[in-house]
């Protein structure tokens, strides 16, 4: 069988293969003196430089214009691994890595002689995917699982054969049987297009049946990857859920959990900017083949080895193009994250080529076959989620961090995920918490230079990070003594049948010290302070003007605490020393004349072996609420990181702290 890649390397981009012996690690090689030279080069189908061109566009036409044509690129090798055949090359400084590997046996099988179409036919299809499904489907047993089978409320079902193809929305509960029923979902972008939607006044004309030339070209693509699979139903959001009643929609969107598990495949069109594009309409096929380049190092061709390497070598990007489909907006959907979390099996239809990810393996069309393992862990993300603490935090953070048109979802978006994490874990779930890490869990940050703020409508008590608009980080897991103690938490939730879906509702109590200090500033800017009476100065605390969440100082939720009415002047209230991130800040003769009442709620003290003289001290700060009588509001958090601070915020009496 021929496995010859079509795609080759310019003289330049070969130098690593040639020469006494195989480049060590660092080796550094002279690169295409002119960018025209680079550019020509690219034209010529050097794999190398033509993904160099395609990914520094921009920045190379102002190093071009800056630099009267001459480059100074040099190709680097960063890694090597004689015995199993490999190297790790870098161009430039645009960080863009190729892997080169010996084309053994199971390589040369993992990429066949599958040879890309710049169009796919239905055939085509079903000869590339089709042995993808069965094989998961026949060998993968945690992926059966996984799988969970489930009948959607509403369904699409696919009429291609007829002389005009269209699709007609069906309830399953009208349908005899649904014991063989298989569908698939899509992920797309809702964009700003006018989609097709179910309402009460287009559910009369979906049940009837519309031509499917007249839903988006995404749509279109994802019904023709369907029925190529010989898939006749699919579930679409927009189509399948009563965009016009709360009622429908909050029933729907509980059952995602369910809905992405029973699908026999999801199908992401990560590659459409818009639901007006097709994924798959400007993709440059070929550059989706591994290139290939044939080695001619002195003591090969000699046969000074014993058991040389094989003279055929391949080189394929990093991640073989995966970035194309992480960076798409598609991926920075709150939705899209979680219906990626709990299908079993994803198709990504991205800009460069199709990927296939399941929860065993992967495949993609510049290697359709399996792929040796020690090739597919370096090569292809794993995209399974793991059930753990550690994990939810950093799953928080990349949620948070992602957009929803209607903010209101936050809460709904990731009810799916949080689901699977409780039956793994075997944890209750609490507002975006797990019971057993409260009260640490509380310590969340928010994004200090990013843009955030409280939710406008009541979605979640101020205590969770559901509550804010804007990308949060999640507390730090590390031994620690806590400060005090979580007396209960009380969820009301708008349905109660749903643990991980709406809050109406929600209070924490905690029992600890309660700190009064003074807070005045804004964002970046805020301090607060209070009288230590060991010393007879007032003490201020700044905000923290770093990244580095470990630094002293203040994280506050939001930019705009609002500031009391009842602020007075206070001509005695002058800031001594200043405790915080950026340095000393002293204030001779400052007089404050509004600031807002806070309180400090210690939480933990993190246990430093290596550095006796710091102790670092996490808490809450915390604001009267004015709605309730005897009630907090989370406004931010606090650190320090000295022990002569402690007693500044254990002052006082230890009591019942209410947090809503």
């Amino acid at each position: 069988m021929s496995t010859k890649p079509k795609t080759t390397l310019c003289e330049k981009c070969q130098q690593p293969f040639r020469g006494e012996k195989v480049p060590a690690s660092g080796s550094r090689f002279e690169h295409h003196s002119t960018w025209q030279g680079l550019r020509e080069a690219a034209r010529g189908g050097c794999y190398i430089c033509s993904f160099y061109i395609r990914n520094g566009e921009q920045r190379l036409m102002s190093r071009e214009g800056q630099s009267d044509g001459k480059s100074s690129l040099k190709l680097c090798v960063v890694r090597v691994h004689e015995t199993l055949g490999y190297l790790a090359l870098q161009l430039g400084d645009l960080r863009m890595l190729f892997h080169a590997y010996q084309c053994n046996d199971r390589i040369a099988r993992a990429m066949g002689d599958w040879d890309p179409p710049v169009q796919y036919s239905r055939q085509r299809l079903n000869s590339l995917l089709t042995p993808w499904l069965r094989k998961c489907k026949v060998q993968h047993d945690s992926c059966a699982s996984h799988a969970r089978p489930y009948i959607p409320t509403r369904l699409l079902l696919l009429e291609p054969d007829s002389s005009r193809p269209f699709v007609r929305l069906i309830a399953t509960a009208d349908l005899q049987s649904t014991s063989n029923l298989v569908y698939c979902t899509v992920s797309h972008r809702w964009g700003h297009a006018e989609l097709p939607k179910l309402e009460s006044t287009t559910i009369a004309r979906l049940k009837s049946g519309i031509a499917t030339t007249d839903l988006p070209q995404s749509y279109q693509e994802a019904i023709a990857i369907a029925e190529s699979m010989n898939i006749s139903y699919v579930w679409i959001d927009s189509l399948c859920i009563e965009q016009d009643s709360i009622l429908d929609w909050r029933r729907e969107a509980g059952a995602m959990y369910n809905i992405y598990r029973g699908a026999e495949l999801n199908i992401a069109l990560s590659g459409a900017s818009r639901d007006l594009q097709t994924s798959l309409s400007n993709r440059d096929t070929s550059l989706i083949r591994a290139a290939s380049v044939r080695v001619s190092w002195d003591y090969v061709n000699s046969g000074e080895m014993d058991n040389p390497v094989q003279l055929n070598w391949i080189i394929v990007r990093d991640n073989l193009g995966w970035e194309d489909v992480k960076d798409n907006p598609l991926m920075r959907r709150a939705w899209v994250l979680q219906e990626i979390h709990l299908a079993t099996r994803i198709l990504f239809l991205g800009a460069e080529q199709i990927h296939y990810h399941c929860r065993c393996m992967s495949f993609c069309e510049t290697f359709p076959g399996d792929l040796p393992v020690n090739v597919e862990r370096r090569l292809v993300p794993r995209l399974v989620p793991r059930a753990g603490p550690t994990h939810w935090r950093n799953l928080v953070k990349t949620y948070s961090a992602c957009k929803l048109t209607n903010r209101n979802d936050r809460t709904m978006a990731i009810a799916g995920i949080a689901r699977w994490y409780a039956e793994q874990l075997n944890e209750e779930y609490v507002a975006g918490f797990w019971r057993s890490q409260l009260p640490a869990c509380l310590l969340w940050n928010v994004d200090q230079y990013g843009s955030t703020k409280r939710a406008s409508q009541y979605r979640a008590p101020t205590w969770s990070w559901l509550s804010i608009d804007g990308r949060v980080t999640a507390y730090n897991d590390f031994p620690a003594v806590t400060l005090c103690d979580c007396i209960s938490v009380h969820i009301d939730l708008v349905d109660a049948q749903n643990p991980y879906g709406q809050i109406a509702n929600g209070e924490i109590v905690l029992h600890g010290h309660l700190a009064p200090f003074r807070l005045w500033g804004e964002g970046a800017n805020a301090m607060m302070a209070t009288t230590d009476r060991k010393i007879g100065k007032v003490v201020a605390l700044a905000a923290r003007l770093s990244r580095d969440v470990h630094r002293p100082g203040l994280g506050m939720d939001f930019n705009d605490v609002p500031l009391k009415s009842d602020g007075s002047v206070d001509s005695s209230f002058k800031v001594g020393v200043t405790v915080g991130w950026g340095g000393a800040h002293r204030h001779d003769e400052v007089t404050i004349s509004r600031y807002v009442r806070v309180y400090a709620l210690p939480v933990y003290r993190r246990l430093n072996d290596h550095l006796a003289v710091r102790s670092n001290s996490f808490g809450l700060l915390l604001q009267e609420s004015k709605d309730r009588v005897g009630s907090f509001t989370r406004i931010g958090n606090y650190q320090t990181n000295t022990k002569d601070q402690e007693h500044l915020f254990n002052a006082s009496e230890r009591r019942h702290v209410r947090i809503i």
